[in-house]
């Protein structure tokens, strides 16, 4: 996060020095990404020790078994679905952002700024979410986060040109509900490999945290699919030199509700979530007593 925030700062500190331009932005945003990423992965490896294995619960699955266990995991599948309808209505917002601020509102000086503090926002909103969670369920939060995100998309569809403080202080506003979502659908996955430790007796952590990986570059191609292929069945082209009034009413009306539909299916998902902290809970006790039950065990 603190590297995302690190590179969003990169075009304001270059404009505000007299260098703008989206090329020399790039450039060392590039220059950051080359050097920073490997010191931060390199501290990784050198500070975060690798955890005790654990006792095996059972003989060791083979591919085959494991992954049939994955699909059958409903709570498993009912997340997936549910993060990828949001992220990709998330992402038709973020693919449309630069050119409706440009073309619709005038303003795209105002959109790095924008970015930078939307970021800013989704952190502070971590702990809103955080005690959200804590006394209602992590799924919860989740659904009520999407519910804001679409209800700021909704709103965006009111300011047109000239209004940049409104829709900037809106796009804005949604970054609170991205804070949510940028840590409790990965603890999610945390509870859910608890289930499927459970069900196959190994720490499959990992596979599934990949899957969701998998999945989550997904989302992210649909909400561009939908974010440039929809506005050009409009015939709304960034590229024309002038726009009509009814091509930049369907852009408006793509931003704005497009994703809308997508997020409500999600939260409903979330809503009715099989795995819920009573749940968990029991899952956690049950999985210790194994454990207990096989560090004792005479064979061991």
């Amino acid at each position: 996060t603190i590297g995302s925030l690190v590179a969003l700062s990169i075009p304001l500190l270059l404009t505000a020095i007299g260098q703008p331009g989206s090329g020399k932005a790039l450039f060392w945003m590039a220059v950051f990404f080359v050097v920073a990423q490997p010191l931060a992965f390199a501290t990784m490896m050198a500070g975060l020790a690798e955890p005790v294995p654990a006792p095996k619960l059972a003989t060791r699955l083979s591919f085959w078994q494991g992954l049939t266990l994955i699909a059958r995991n409903s709570a498993f599948v009912r997340l997936n679905i549910a993060l990828m309808l949001i992220l990709a209505g998330m992402v038709v917002g973020a693919s449309l952002n630069l050119i409706v601020i440009t073309h619709v509102i005038g303003a795209p000086q105002a959109f790095p700024l924008m970015v930078f503090l939307q970021n800013i926002v989704a952190l502070i909103g971590i702990p809103f979410w955080t005690r959200i969670a804590a006394r209602h369920g992590k799924h919860i939060g989740m659904s009520l986060g999407g519910l804001w995100i679409a209800l700021c998309l909704a709103l965006s569809f009111v300011w047109t040109q000239g209004d940049t403080i409104g829709f900037v202080a809106t796009i804005v506003a949604l970054g609170f509900g991205m804070g949510g979502l940028m840590f409790l659908a990965q603890a999610m996955i945390a509870d859910i490999a608890d289930r499927d430790t459970l069900d196959s007796g190994e720490e499959r952590t990992g596979t599934y945290f990949a899957f969701l990986g998998m999945m989550t570059k997904a989302a992210i191609a649909v909400g561009v699919l939908i974010g440039t292929g929809v506005p050009a069945l409009i015939d709304f082209q960034p590229s024309d030199p002038v726009h009509t009034a009814t091509q930049l009413l369907g852009l408006r009306a793509v931003y704005a509700f497009s994703a809308v539909p997508l997020i409500l299916t999600a939260c409903w998902l979330l809503w009715h979530y099989p795995l819920t902290r009573a749940v968990q809970a029991a899952t956690r006790s049950e999985i210790l007593a194994r454990r207990r039950a096989v560090a004792a065990s005479p064979h061991d």
